[in-house]
C-alpha cells in the first residue's frame, strides 16, 4: 500500500464505499474499487482545488455490457452526494511529485486492500500517463543560428556564475533549501486567487516612481523580479533575447554587478 500513488485506506473508507455502485446506464456498470474521502465541499466548487488533496480521489471501475475492455475513473464526491470526474487541471495536486520513471508499465499496479481482496488498479490517472509519456517523448524545437549564438552568449556570460539564490524544477538544486519551480507557482497562484476572492487592492512595488533606479529600494526590487523571471518564468512569459529595444546603459551598468 505504501508503494502506491494514492493514500493508505482507512477502515471506514473501504466499509463505507467500497463495492458501491455508481449511477450505470445501458452500456456499462461503474463500481467503486479504490474509495477516497467525501470532499467538505460541492464537486463544483469554485474554490475546489483548496479544499481537495490526493485522499479525496476515488477510483472507479467501469465494466461494460458488450464486452469491451474495462476502464477505470478518477472521481470525486461531494459535500452534496454528487459525484464528479477528477478534472485534470488536479492531477498534479492529487498526484504530486509522480515523476514517469516511477510509474509501474502499462500504468498498472496491483494492490492488497484486505487479506482476501487483491485489486490491479492504475497507479495515476490513464490522462496524466499519456502526457508524462508524452512530454518525455516530446522533439525539441530545431535550434536556428540565431538559437545557437544565443547559447553561446549566455554559457559564456555564465561560466564564472556561483549564484545559489534561486531553484529551477527539474535540475538538481545546489543547495537542498531551494525552492522548487512548480511549489513556488503553486503557492503564487493561491496568492493570486485569494487577492482576487477577498477583492484586495495589491500595492504596486514600484509606485510612481518613472525611474526603475531612483532609489536603492526600487534597484533591489527590480533585480528580483529580474532574477524570479530569469529563473522560474522566461519560458511562460515567452522572454528570448530581441534587439528591438535593448536596454539602458545606464539601467544596465547600475543592476548587472548584482544579479549574480
Amino acid at each position: 500500500m505504501s508503494e502506491f500513488s494514492l493514500p493508505t485506506l482507512g477502515q471506514d473508507q473501504f466499509s463505507t464505499y467500497y463495492g458501491v455502485e455508481l449511477n450505470g446506464t445501458n452500456e456499462y456498470n461503474e463500481t467503486v474499487v479504490y474509495p477516497g474521502k467525501q470532499l467538505t465541499v460541492s464537486t463544483k466548487s469554485r474554490n475546489l482545488k483548496k479544499h481537495i488533496a490526493p485522499g479525496n480521489v476515488f477510483i472507479t471501475k467501469i465494466v461494460y455490457k458488450d464486452k469491451r475492455a474495462d476502464e477505470f475513473s478518477h472521481k470525486l464526491y461531494g459535500v452534496d452526494k454528487q459525484w464528479s470526474v477528477l478534472p485534470k487541471r488536479l492531477y498534479s495536486q492529487c498526484f504530486p511529485k509522480i515523476h514517469l520513471g516511477s510509474i509501474p508499465p502499462n500504468n498498472r499496479i496491483k494492490i492488497q486492500l484486505t487479506d482476501s481482496i487483491h485489486v490491479v488498479l492504475p497507479y495515476v490517472p490513464d490522462e496524466f500517463y499519456k502526457q508524462k509519456q508524452q512530454k518525455a517523448t516530446r522533439v525539441s524545437k530545431p535550434m536556428t543560428r540565431r538559437g545557437k549564438r544565443q547559447r553561446v552568449v549566455q554559457q559564456a556570460e555564465i561560466t564564472d556564475d556561483d549564484y545559489d539564490g534561486w531553484g529551477v524544477y527539474g535540475m538538481s538544486p545546489t543547495e537542498p533549501e531551494s525552492i522548487p519551480k512548480d511549489k513556488l507557482m503553486k503557492e503564487i497562484r493561491s496568492v493570486i486567487d485569494e487577492i482576487h476572492s477577498k477583492g484586495i487592492s495589491v500595492k504596486n512595488p514600484f509606485g510612481n516612481e518613472a525611474n526603475l533606479t531612483s532609489s536603492e529600494e526600487n534597484k533591489q526590487t527590480l533585480i528580483t523580479i529580474i532574477q524570479f523571471v530569469y529563473h522560474y518564468a522566461r519560458d511562460e512569459l515567452r522572454m528570448q533575447q530581441t534587439d528591438d529595444e535593448p536596454v539602458g546603459v545606464d539601467l544596465w551598468n547600475s543592476i548587472k554587478n548584482e544579479l549574480h
